[in-house]
């Protein structure tokens, strides 16, 4: 899933425009004898495009019933990011914000039992700043501090480099420490880019 405040503020902007609500051009309201004097405004929005890419589902399997869910390894999805300008540049970066269905939490059909985990963004293997979720860490819906460049220009070849340690990637680790019984444990994430 993917948000485009930037562009999102500029349509409402457009709409409220051609509804009247915001009309900055002006029209004298009476004649004159001499002369008749108006003004408009002309603005060109240049909105910055960002599309998420690359996202893998994270499945864990585990066939003991007495191990700590913890105990499995981590998993990871990569994720890319296409801005408009494209190029690995200060003027194509983007913030990012990850949210949870179960509060970071594995839960299973009955709604009962749930399994804790944690998601740390990663970039080019290490965590980025600001860059854990759940845990007690960033809440959903949380943007990081850190500043991330773009991988490629809306309009090329989206291909997501899987290698974990060039591009971004998503840290899934399990820290539920107690047993659960033999069952399937989900939960829904929602990564949101934004161009800055």
């Amino acid at each position: 899933m993917f948000i485009f405040r930037k562009v999102l503020w500029s349509v409402v902007l457009v709409l409220l425009a051609h509804t009247g609500a915001v009309c900055a051009a002006f029209n004298p309201p009476d004649p004159d004898n001499t002369s008749s004097t108006g003004t408009f405004d002309i603005t060109f929005y240049n909105e910055t495009q960002i599309l998420l890419y690359g996202l893998k589902d994270v499945v864990f399997h585990s066939t003991s019933a007495t191990a700590a869910p913890s105990e499995v390894e981590a998993g990871f999805t990569p994720f890319c990011v296409a801005e408009t300008i494209g190029g690995k540049s200060s003027a194509n970066q983007y913030e990012i914000s990850l949210a949870s269905s179960n509060d970071f939490n594995l839960k299973n059909a009955a709604d009962v039992v749930s399994i804790p985990y944690t998601l740390t963004v990663m970039n080019g293997g290490t965590a980025i700043r600001d860059g854990v979720w759940g845990g007690g860490k960033n809440p959903s819906g949380f943007f990081s501090t850190e500043k991330l460049p773009a991988d490629v220009a809306i309009g090329g070849t989206y291909t997501c480099d899987s290698s974990l340690t060039v591009n971004r990637s998503i840290k899934v680790d399990v820290t539920g420490s107690t047993p659960v019984a033999a069952g399937v444990y989900n939960d829904t994430v929602t990564v949101i880019v934004t161009p800055i």
